[in-house]
């Protein structure tokens, strides 16, 4: 299938060149002319298609100051009977899409977890390819959805460079987990242990050996 308006095709609509999954508009403002204009889909189609056209605009990227705040979801009733007790959780301070340090912390506003990712590599990698979807649950996580975390914002001014992840209790306090805390003491290798032949002797064609250790 493929798209003409007012007798010229249309670029990056032929669906045999498109990806599956949420396509980036194509503009066509120069292809426009005062008064009636005609769009033509030519293909053949096997089923139902809806042909959107839109007016829109682009906007300019919020700094941070202009983002709305997450709200973390109140901590449910811990049951007395229960046998299951949250500890804390280790948190990484690197975005899962980039892998480097997160400047600013978002998360989607119905997100549930603690982990953040870093709001400019999440608009940039939807600008080319529009998924919108939280790169750690996968849940649908629109523009308008995105909330900043003061919390871990404050974290990442008051942790060191050279930190990693840091571990974070139910009660918001937080500790910052070393490079050394993961190195644990390896075991010793055993020195190798030299045999003594203090006896030898031969019976029937084989040989037997009496070793000490």
């Amino acid at each position: 299938m493929s798209f003409l308006l007012n007798g010229t095709a249309v670029g990056k609509r032929n669906i045999e060149l498109m990806d599956p999954g949420p396509q980036l508009p194509t503009p066509v403002s120069q292809m426009l002319k005062f008064g009636t204009n005609l769009l033509q889909a030519v293909g053949q189609f096997n089923g139902n298609y809806v042909i959107a056209v839109a007016f829109m605009r682009e906007i300019s990227t919020p700094v941070e100051a202009t983002l709305p705040d997450y709200e973390q979801p109140p901590v449910s009733s811990v049951d007395p009977d229960s046998e299951i007790i949250e500890g804390p959780s280790r948190i990484s301070l690197n975005c899962p899409i980039s892998f480097r340090r997160i400047k600013i912390p978002v998360k989607g506003h119905s997100c549930k977890y603690l982990q953040c990712f870093d709001f400019e590599n999440y608009v940039d990698i939807n600008s080319r390819r529009p998924s919108w979807r939280c790169p750690h649950c996968n849940q649908h996580v629109c523009f308008t959805d995105i909330r900043i975390d003061q919390d871990m914002f404050k974290v990442l001014k008051e942790v060191g460079d050279d930190v990693i992840d840091v571990m974070i209790s139910s009660d918001g306090s937080w500790k910052a987990i070393m490079e050394s805390d993961d190195h644990t003491e390896k075991p010793k290798d055993k020195p190798l242990t030299l045999l003594k032949i203090v006896h030898s002797e031969v019976l029937m064609g084989f040989q037997m050996s009496t070793v000490m250790f």
